[in-house]
């Protein structure tokens, strides 16, 4: 686990997939930057549902992204083609 400006997030990363599950609240939005590739973003919930009303992770360039991190809930980036749709964790 990683704790950091209020919040306590999980990594988890394989070949093509990067997920983070986390928990707690940041006052503003934090930026990461990934590995080259085409990469998409989404939120689940904890039971793999999409998650409704948060923004999307931003896609800045360079493999930086700007992320609003809700209460709770999993981003998952995935590595693939653009058109491609990211599967439920």
């Amino acid at each position: 686990c990683i704790r950091l400006h209020g919040l306590t997030l999980r990594v988890t990363v394989a070949t093509n997939r990067i997920e983070i599950a986390t928990q707690g609240r940041a006052e503003e939005p934090l930026r990461l930057r990934l590995p080259e590739g085409a990469w998409r973003a989404a939120w689940y919930d904890e039971a793999g549902r999409p998650l409704s009303g948060h923004p999307a992770a931003e896609k800045l360039g360079g493999g930086l992204w700007r992320v609003a991190w809700p209460e709770r809930g999993v981003l998952q980036f995935r590595l693939g083609a653009e058109s491609e749709v990211p599967a439920p964790p």
